[in-house]
């Protein structure tokens, strides 16, 4: 099964297909919007992971900070880009 892993950082967002066998298919890489809205960083998430959502199955993502009863709580909000 290949899951879309998703990583949400403060200075870049990452994206990649992941086999079963833990093998990375493909890879991509944005910068995290400089605007720090909402609306830049859910267009900037799009733009990563469009090319790559037909493929696959699951989906992991993995976030600056910590999830809390399904809150993100920031370790540095000022890098997030419009996650707050």
């Amino acid at each position: 099964m290949t899951t879309l892993a998703i990583d949400i950082g403060g200075t870049k967002l990452a994206a990649a297909l992941i086999d079963n066998n833990l093998r990375i298919s493909q890879r991509r890489e944005l910068p995290t919007p400089a605007s720090k809205t909402p609306d830049a960083l859910r267009e900037a998430l799009k733009a990563l992971v469009e090319p790559l959502r037909a493929e696959a199955r699951q989906v992991a993502i993995a976030s600056t900070g910590i999830i809390q009863e399904g809150m993100l709580l920031a370790l540095n909000p000022h890098n997030l880009g419009g996650l707050l």
